[in-house]
């Protein structure tokens, strides 16, 4: 058969794949600032930034209520559609010094689950007011509207090269996240910087491929890191494996593997199928059930910052939110980036 009818069918395949897929496309989060703030200088495009706590109560694989994006009425098609004109960034506001410092400077100096704010390809420049949550940053009442008002700002540059894959700043992260977002996590590495920084260029046209892109996280991991929280994973100097988080994104398991060295439309495939399998499989509870079972399952969440739940009940944070805001609207009840 010629080259080009089997790179067809190969597509074709793919595209059924995504077809068969339960899972909606999100936004693209990048899960480290500093590979983000690289990839914004480079692309000259603007960031958005958002700060969210993976735990709640303790408990991991799930966000602590409040406003985070994907609990907001304006997480739509044509916000996710917004959004790839940026460098979407999420940090986990308790992690370490550095990002809980960038909270408190978001929210005049309170430390609080989240933050949101929008900045100029520098990292410095705020596009946005910084608020609790993204419908507050704007003058406009639509957010994808004042979305696309600073991508016409700031249009970015052609490059030759697709974006920088996404990155976590540790495993840890990029497992939890994955559970609280309920999407399969690929896993990278290599055993020195320089395969890792080639494997990671030859991830790109893969993980911004249409179809692709919004429905995976991405992470570039030590031989130790996946040793320890990845323990069907295979013993190799170098590899790409697709995993799927438990729950409450302590650990996860295998459910895939991508070779680099195969023809892209291959490599979609590769994921596509594990997206299939992770769709099939993979089952959490809403939003309290998930907190009181992992109550009783002795479920602890280690905190970098031990700061703790804020001292308030349950009727005391909705009249507060509904001091803020007079409307919530409609709230998302399943994970985050998910329509």
């Amino acid at each position: 058969m010629p080259l080009s009818i089997c790179f067809a069918v190969a597509v074709l395949s793919a595209v059924h794949a995504a077809e068969v897929s339960n899972s909606e496309p999100g936004v693209a989060w990048y899960g480290s600032w500093d590979v983000a703030l690289v990839e914004a200088e480079r692309s000259q495009r603007p960031i958005m930034l958002e700060f969210a706590r993976v735990s709640c109560q303790g408990v991991s694989g799930v966000f602590c209520p409040g406003y985070t994006i994907t609990e907001e009425r304006e997480f739509t098609p044509e916000f996710i559609e917004a959004t790839r004109n940026f460098v979407c960034v999420r940090l986990d506001a308790y992690e370490n010094e550095e990002t809980m410092a960038m909270v408190k400077r978001l929210n005049e100096g309170e430390l609080l689950n989240t933050a949101f704010a929008v900045f100029a390809p520098d990292g410095e420049t705020k596009l946005t007011k910084q608020s609790r949550s993204m419908r507050f940053a704007f003058d406009v009442r639509s957010v994808p509207k004042g979305l696309m008002e600073i991508a016409r700002q700031y249009p970015g540059v052609t490059m030759k090269e697709p974006a920088h894959t996404p990155d976590f700043s540790s495993l840890r992260e990029a497992v939890n996240a994955s559970a609280c977002d309920e999407r399969p996590l690929v896993i990278a590495w290599a055993s020195d910087s320089e395969q890792q920084t080639k494997l990671e260029q030859a991830l790109r046209p893969l993980a911004w491929r249409n179809g692709i892109v919004g429905r995976f996280h991405w992470d570039f991991a030590t031989s130790a890191e996946i040793r320890e929280l990845i323990q069907d994973a295979p013993v190799a100097d170098r590899g790409v494996i697709v995993v799927q988080s438990e729950p409450f994104g302590r650990n996860a398991t295998v459910i895939g593997t991508i070779d680099v060295e195969q023809p892209l439309a291959d490599q979609c495939i590769s994921l596509l199928l594990a997206l299939k399998a992770f769709d099939s499989s993979f089952a959490k509870l809403p939003y309290k059930e998930h907190v009181e079972l992992g109550k009783n399952l002795g479920v602890e969440w280690e905190e970098a910052i031990k700061m703790g739940e804020r001292p308030m009940d349950d009727k005391s944070r909705r009249r507060n939110r509904r001091s803020e805001e007079p409307d919530r609207g409609d709230r998302r009840s399943r994970g985050a980036d998910r329509p």
